[in-house]
């Protein structure tokens, strides 16, 4: 049979352990940090809407193309595809996309 003095050095360890891993999870879910294997970062999400659980939309930019997605149970389609030369001129894709809604009204 174990000691006491044993189950409370396991214990000592074990809560240890367990706050370190706590610790760590906490660290990497607060500040949103991603474990990547390469250092590029061509693909960002910029917008994305749910309809439902597997319905919806995607705007994503891939280095200097944009693309309109949408997807569902079926795949991934392809609504629209440019280039940032075709629409953006300064700024970003938004504040583009918010002068033009502008103008309009």
């Amino acid at each position: 049979m174990l000691e006491t003095q044993e189950i409370l050095k396991f214990l000592a360890s074990f809560s240890i352990m367990i706050f370190f891993i706590y610790a760590i999870y906490y660290y990497l879910s607060k500040f949103n940090l991603k474990i990547t294997t390469s250092g590029a970062r061509n693909i960002k999400i910029l917008e994305s809407h749910f309809f439902a659980k597997n319905r919806g939309l995607i705007l994503i930019k891939v280095k200097k193309s944009y693309f309109f997605l949408s997807f569902d149970e079926k795949g991934i389609k392809k609504i629209k595809e440019w280039n940032e030369s075709d629409w953006v001129e300064d700024g970003d894709l938004s504040d583009k996309f918010h002068r033009k809604k502008d103008e309009k009204s």
